[in-house]
């Protein structure tokens, strides 16, 4: 169970990483999980984002609400975009190479949830760490077709049955995927969108620290993919497909 977050186009850094700690610290926002107590998200947070033309990736095992390089890493981002992650952990250990985000060549992604079965992936993919994530990123990218983006993530989802949460954000070289696929807590379980002419934010609980009003945001909704291109606002293209 994590809490993931990220911004295209016009934004400051610093709002954005503000806002994962005040989700990562579990009493943000009332869900199923912090009705009677707060449900922190402390073992681990990766930032990705892209300086010029090379990929920024930083890992922590540390919470981001108590690692004092977390906000000097806000300071470093002078992207269009960035993806932020605070992992809770259920089985695997706190390791860095079980931290978000999880990369191949071509692919990146961030992961909300868990699953409960096996994942079958092309031979050219090798786990280095032992997290159902990162097997889904693997999976996806096995089962990704460019021309058919929608219809072969849809249908490799549909493949999985045994699953708690399979919300992520799916990125490729030009687009990010959000994925919302949820079986239980709702309120835990949907994605939250702000969008305006310059910015995107897609998050796991409303993001106070963007100066907008509670209102302006919207939920994505279960059983949905969302793509939004990564040269946003130049492309302003964004589609939600629902099955």
């Amino acid at each position: 169970m994590c809490r993931m977050i990220f911004a295209i186009g016009g934004f400051k850094p610093k709002d954005i990483f503000i806002g994962l700690k005040e989700m990562a610290l579990g009493n943000n926002q009332l869900h199923e999980r912090n009705v009677d107590k707060p449900f922190p998200h402390p073992d681990g947070w990766g930032a990705y984002f892209k300086q010029g033309k090379d990929f920024k990736v930083f890992k922590s095992i540390k919470s981001c609400f108590e690692d004092e390089k977390f906000m000097s890493v806000a300071k470093k981002v002078k992207s269009n975009y960035l993806f932020l992650h605070a992992r809770k952990s259920t089985k695997t250990p706190r390791f860095l190479r079980n931290t978000h985000p999880f990369i191949s060549d071509k692919f990146a992604l961030f992961h909300n949830g868990s699953v409960k079965e096996e994942l079958f992936f092309d031979e050219q993919y090798e786990t280095k760490g032992n997290t159902d994530s990162e097997e889904l990123l693997y999976f996806l990218a096995s089962n990704f077709v460019p021309e058919k983006d929608f219809e072969s993530i849809i249908s490799a989802l549909k493949k999985i049955k045994n699953f708690y949460k399979l919300n992520c954000f799916f990125i490729t070289k030009d687009y990010v995927y959000v994925i919302v696929y949820y079986n239980k807590n709702p309120l835990l379980g949907d994605m939250k969108m702000f969008l305006s002419d310059k910015t995107i934010v897609v998050s796991s609980e409303i993001v106070h620290t963007i100066p907008v009003h509670s209102s302006r945001w919207s939920i994505i909704g279960n059983k949905s993919v969302l793509r939004v291109p990564l040269n946003f606002p130049e492309d302003k293209e964004i589609i939600l497909r629902r099955f």
